[in-house]
């Protein structure tokens, strides 16, 4: 079986190459000591992460830091190193144990960005083993650390994990194996694959974004692999790859898929130098520019521009026919950092069907007034792992990273600028906000110093909610009983202070902006605020007249 195995891995090496790309990048690490990379780690986005480690003395302990490399799609590469001391974690974590070692890191990716979850120990005695309890921490990829004191950490942002089946390798009663790969959900037999039971050479098979199978053959000797590679078909037809036969890889880091099919080694490292080789794999089915095969086009397209405050609806056609899950869509504003940006609309594929609209293979998300709000400015599309489902199987269909679907709000026009330089002259608006009757009932339990707090939270999220600075939305702290609620609910006082530039938006666009964000809050982030969350989308916002609002509020 072995014999028969070799020929046919023999026989595809003469099949012709196609012209796809690949390229080397390198990197030079600033000690001196020797080091190897323990892992690599992947994102939706194409963004990677190398885990280094420094063995200290050859014995079984390392360097007592967390050190990784991020690199970025467009080849960006960001160095963090964080100490123990920085982590506040215990010197023995950074040593192995019968082969195990109690710091992992985990690729994690939310709404608020990509994230790196360590694992770790803790020990009220070092030398009792029953003192021992596993923590978590979240680093960003800018190293930032987020950890409570008891190790757990609060929800950053809800998200849904789609764990996809990966082929199987089983042994088989003539002492060879079989590759399962499991193509349906009814009681349909699956296909088998024979094969022989994986030893040194390895012979691996692996699923590809863009259909079919990584077909790789790996021979490892001491620190380096020699890897021969090619894109299977589902008809059983070979594609090679665009690297040499074979290419020589690092044997600690395992080579890496991306979703839009390139394929990341680690190639073996040189001094004080690692490099990564990426080449672009065949792809089996078409790819339409969203590193998805399941996405046909959009609108807006990618990179187009719009008008601000447009309420176009969103559009995403699908190479299938399509049924609604419970994923959700992101809409976001660019803040100008690595992480997603400012949330502007979330929309869930079943919780929310009142602004979905969906016709067989195409879908429609609603926009309300205040989503495109800026000029100017670009907004990014996420869309979650199951937001929308196969019809024909119920499976859920893979989404967008945030950082590849995108547009642009057109800028002021040059009269729209001078004209703003007017509105600085205007005066703030004053108006009213009211609570739901949950809200009220709370608010009544708290306290004078408690009740202001509530006052400042509720600002910060209104302001945060419609992008501007804080100084924009106040409060005099002033609350009334809305007379002509039967249940009594408490108004609150809400004012929207004036520009202060000639650059920042008019007070009325952020009044209009606000009424909308609060009608539609089940699809805004005040939802999730710890203020917000207590307004009556039924009220939304309320203006006064200038001279009314203190014998309202009085």
């Amino acid at each position: 079986m072995k014999l028969k195995h070799f020929l046919i891995f023999l026989s595809i090496i003469t099949l012709v190459t196609l012209p796809i790309k690949s390229n080397v990048i390198t990197f030079t690490e600033k000690e001196t000591t020797e080091f190897q990379v323990a892992d690599i780690l992947k994102y939706g986005d194409n963004t990677i992460v190398l885990q280094i480690v420094r063995n200290l003395s050859g014995g079984n302990c390392f360097e007592t830091k967390i050190s990784f490399r991020v690199i970025y799609p467009n080849g960006t590469i960001i160095p963090i190193d964080l100490s123990m001391e920085e982590l506040e974690i215990q010197s023995f974590n950074f040593c192995t144990v019968d082969g195990f070692n109690p710091i992992t890191l985990k690729a994690i990716e939310t709404k608020k960005g990509n994230f790196i979850i360590v694992t770790y120990t803790v020990a009220a005695d070092v030398n009792n083993p029953l003192t021992y309890n596993d923590y978590l921490m979240l680093i960003d990829l800018n190293g930032k650390i987020y950890r409570n004191e008891d190790g757990i950490f609060s929800n950053i942002a809800a998200m849904v994990l789609t764990l996809q089946m990966r082929p199987a390798i089983v042994s088989t009663v003539d002492g060879g194996g079989s590759v399962f790969d499991v193509k349906h959900v009814d009681a349909t037999p699956p296909t088998s694959i024979g094969i022989n039971e994986l030893t040194d050479p390895q012979f691996i098979i692996t699923p590809l974004p863009f259909g079919g199978y990584f077909y790789s053959v790996v021979q490892t000797t001491n620190m380096s692999s020699d890897i021969w590679g090619y894109v299977l078909d589902e008809n059983g037809n070979f594609n090679r790859w665009n690297l040499s036969y074979p290419t020589l890889s690092d044997s600690n880091a395992s080579p890496q898929l991306l979703t839009n099919n390139t394929l990341v080694m680690l190639q073996p490292i040189v001094g004080q130098n690692w490099s990564l080789i990426a080449t672009d794999l065949y792809k089996i089915h078409e790819d339409n520019g969203y590193d998805n095969m399941f996405i046909r086009n959009t609108s807006p397209t990618i990179h187009q521009t719009i008008t601000a405050r447009e309420t176009n609806p969103l559009k995403i056609t699908y190479t299938i026919p399509i049924g609604l899950s419970n994923g959700t869509i992101t809409i976001f504003q660019s803040n100008g950092s690595s992480n997603p940006g400012i949330v502007r609309q979330t929309i869930n594929g079943l919780n929310n069907q009142n602004y979905v609209t969906l016709d067989n293979d195409t879908v429609r998300i609603d926009i309300i007034e205040s989503t495109f709000n800026n000029p100017g400015s670009t907004y990014y599309v996420m869309i979650e792992n199951n937001f929308v489902s196969s019809l024909l199987y119920n499976e859920p269909i893979p989404g967008l990273s945030s950082n590849i679907w995108s547009f642009t709000t057109l800028p002021e026009e040059k009269k729209e600028k001078v004209g703003s330089k007017i509105k600085m002259f205007f005066d703030g608006i004053y108006g009213k906000v009211r609570l739901t009757k949950n809200g009220t009932s709370y608010f009544d339990t708290l306290n004078p110093n408690q009740k202001n707090k509530f006052f400042d939270n509720l600002t910060q999220e209104l302001a945060d909610a419609v992008a501007v600075t804080s100084k924009r939305i106040t409060t005099n702290y002033r609350f009334v009983i809305d007379t002509e609620s039967s249940s009594k609910q408490y108004l609150l006082s809400i004012k929207i202070d004036k520009p202060q530039s000639a650059s920042d938006r008019e007070t009325k666009l952020i009044t209009k902006d606000l009424d909308a964000m609060i009608q539609n809050m089940d699809i805004t982030v005040l939802e999730s605020g710890s203020s917000s969350k207590y307004l009556d989308p039924l009220y939304g916002y309320v203006t006064i007249r200038n001279y009314s609002f203190f014998n309202f509020f009085r």
